[in-house]
C-alpha cells in the first residue's frame, strides 16, 4: 500500500501542475497589469500661471520643447493665449485652440517657431467668436 498511496501522491502532483502554471500565469497577468496602470500617462508639462496655454508633450525633451514655447506665449504682452493649447511631439509643435485675433494667431506661430527645439510648427489655433459667449467672458 505504500508502494500505491506513494503512485497516487506522485498522481496528484503531477495533475496539480497545470493548475500551478495556471495560477502563476495569472498572478504574473495581475502584476504586470499593476504595473502598467501604475504607469505615468504621456508627459504632462507644467505651465507657469492658470492663464499659461495647456501643454502635452510624448518625452521629456518634448516637455522642455512644450514649457518653452508656453512660457513663450505666456510671456507676450499684447495677446491672451490662455485658450490655446501646445502639443510637442518629437520637435514638432501643434498649436491649437482659440485666439481673439488673425494677429494673435500668427504671433503664436512665430513665438512657436523662434523657440529653441522647435523644428516644425502645425497652426491649427482658431479664431475665437467674439461677443459676450466668446471663451474667457
Amino acid at each position: 500500500m505504500n508502494e500505491s498511496s506513494g503512485r497516487k501522491s506522485n498522481l496528484w502532483a503531477k495533475q496539480k501542475e497545470p493548475e500551478m502554471l495556471s495560477l502563476n500565469f495569472f498572478g504574473a497577468a495581475v502584476v504586470a497589469c499593476s504595473v502598467l496602470a501604475l504607469a505615468p500617462p504621456p508627459v504632462l508639462a507644467q505651465s507657469q500661471s492658470p492663464d499659461a496655454p495647456a501643454t502635452r508633450a510624448n518625452s521629456p525633451q518634448d516637455a522642455e520643447v512644450a514649457d518653452r514655447v508656453s512660457a513663450a506665449l505666456n510671456a507676450e504682452p499684447h495677446h491672451f493665449y490662455r485658450h490655446v493649447t501646445v502639443s510637442v511631439t518629437n520637435g514638432v509643435v501643434r498649436l491649437g485652440g482659440l485666439a481673439d485675433s488673425t494677429d494673435a494667431i500668427a504671433a503664436a506661430e512665430k513665438i512657436a517657431r523662434n523657440t529653441a527645439g522647435v523644428s516644425r510648427v502645425e497652426n491649427q489655433v482658431q479664431l475665437a467668436r467674439q461677443g459676450a459667449n466668446a471663451p474667457g467672458h
